[in-house]
């Protein structure tokens, strides 16, 4: 049942992740990817608010947790997900580790993905 609640979240979640990223970009024209940013700001904003609200009035509901936070947010930004490990690190005082997480995190992520593009592009 458990796998059914995170799908049933992640298929709202993807979708809002799409209509709000294809707003924000008509929205907002430029280079800067605007829609992207926006899902992450507006994401990591409802993960505090929800995963708050949850931990303090729905506690005891495993399933709703799961339909919201692993479901929904991530599948609508995992960059909310993101936020909040890395705020609890630095809640917790864990500065050197959050410094590691947010900086590594920032500078693998696009080391990856140039080192997927380039992997195939060699390969055709």
């Amino acid at each position: 049942m458990t796998y059914l609640w995170i799908a049933l979240g992640g298929a709202f979640g993807a979708n809002a992740r799409y209509l709000v990223s294809a707003w924000a970009a008509r929205k907002w024209v430029g280079q800067f990817h605007y829609g992207t940013f926006f899902v992450n700001v507006t994401g990591s904003f409802a993960y505090g608010i929800l995963s708050t609200l949850l931990a303090l009035h729905f506690s005891n509901n495993r399933s709703l947790t799961l339909v919201i936070t692993t479901g929904f947010l991530g599948a609508y930004t995992t960059f909310s997900t993101f936020s909040h490990e890395s705020l609890d690190l630095i809640q917790k005082g864990e500065w050197p580790e959050a410094i590691k997480y947010v900086g590594g995190s920032a500078a693998l992520g696009i080391a990856g993905a140039l080192a997927g593009i380039s992997l195939m592009l060699w390969i055709g």
